[in-house]
C-alpha cells in the first residue's frame, strides 16, 4: 500500500470527512460506555437469567476471528477482509468453536466461544425492541460490550463493538448503514481513545506514539456502497478508504449476505 507522509496525515485529520468519522466513533463509544455503566455490576444477574432462558443449542466450527463466529453482525468486516473465516454450522457438539444458546422464542441469548474449554460467554438480550446488547465479563469485570441497532424495517442500522480498560471503553469497531431502495451506503470504522497513554509522562508518551502512532485519539474508516437484488441479497459492491477517496475498488461477495 502506498505510504502517506506525516504532513498528508495531519492535513487529512483536519478534513470534514475525518471529523465525521470521529463523530460516528464517539457516538458508538458513548453508547457502549452507557451500557457498561448500567450493567458493570450485573454479572451474577445476567448469568442466572441466561442459564434459565436457554432451551436449545446450536454449534459451529471455525470463524474464530469475528465476535459470534458465523452469527456475527459485523457484515462489512466479513465482506472486505478476505482471509476471515466465517465458520460453518455443525449438527453435533464435537469440539465446536462456538455454542449458541436460544430461548423458547428462538432468540439468541448466549454465545460461548470454545477452544477445548469455555473461553468466554457473551450474554445477549434486547435492551429495546430494536436494540440488541451483548455483554462479555471476565476476571476483571465487564470487558466487552456489543450493540446491534435495527431500523423500523428490521434491517441493521448500526453495529458497535468495544473493549473496556480501567472502566473506559477505549477501542471500538462501528458499522453504520443507510438504505436507499436497493442500495445501501455503509461506513466501517475502527478507533479509540487510549486513556492510559494520555497518563504517561511526556517522554514516555512521545516514545510510544513514535512506535504506534497517535493512539491517544485515532480512527480509520472505509466507505462501502452495496447493491442488492429484490430479496435484499448483496450482489456486488464498491468501496474506498476514507483517506484515499479517489481509489475506488469493486467486489462481489464470496458468501451469501442478506441485509
Amino acid at each position: 500500500m502506498e505510504m502517506i507522509s506525516k504532513e498528508e496525515v495531519a492535513l487529512y485529520k483536519k478534513s470534514d470527512s475525518y471529523q465525521r468519522l470521529r463523530r460516528i466513533r464517539n457516538e458508538g463509544m458513548e453508547s457502549l460506555q452507557g451500557y457498561y455503566e448500567k450493567y458493570k455490576d450485573k454479572e451474577a444477574y445476567f448469568k442466572e437469567e441466561t442459564e434459565r432462558k436457554i432451551v436449545r443449542e446450536r454449534y459451529s466450527k471455525g470463524g474464530m476471528e469475528p465476535p459470534r463466529g458465523i452469527l456475527t453482525e459485523c457484515h462489512l468486516e466479513k465482506l472486505l477482509i478476505g482471509n476471515i473465516s466465517r465458520g460453518r454450522f455443525v449438527k453435533k457438539r464435537t469440539n465446536p468453536g462456538f455454542v449458541y444458546g436460544y430461548d423458547e422464542e428462538g432468540r439468541l441469548v448466549a454465545c460461548d466461544r470454545l477452544e477445548g474449554t469455555i473461553e468466554g460467554r457473551e450474554l445477549i438480550f434486547w435492551e429495546t425492541p430494536s436494540i440488541q446488547v451483548g455483554l462479555s465479563y471476565n476476571l476483571l469485570g465487564l470487558g466487552e460490550v456489543m450493540e446491534v441497532k435495527y431500523n423500523e424495517a428490521g434491517k441493521i442500522e448500526r453495529y458497535a463493538y468495544g473493549s473496556v480498560l480501567d472502566g473506559k471503553v477505549d477501542n471500538v469497531r462501528v458499522e453504520q448503514y443507510t438504505y436507499e431502495g436497493n442500495q445501501v451506503n455503509a461506513t466501517l470504522l475502527e478507533g479509540g481513545v487510549c486513556h492510559w497513554l494520555k497518563h504517561e509522562n511526556k517522554d514516555d508518551h512521545d516514545f510510544l506514539t513514535d512506535l504506534v502512532g497517535d493512539y491517544t485519539d485515532n480512527v480509520t474508516g472505509i466507505h462501502v456502497t452495496l447493491y442488492m437484488d429484490e430479496e435484499s441479497r448483496v450482489t456486488d459492491y464498491i468501496w474506498y478508504d476514507d483517506q484515499r477517496p479517489n481509489k475506488m475498488l469493486k467486489g462481489v461477495p464470496k458468501f451469501k449476505l442478506v441485509l
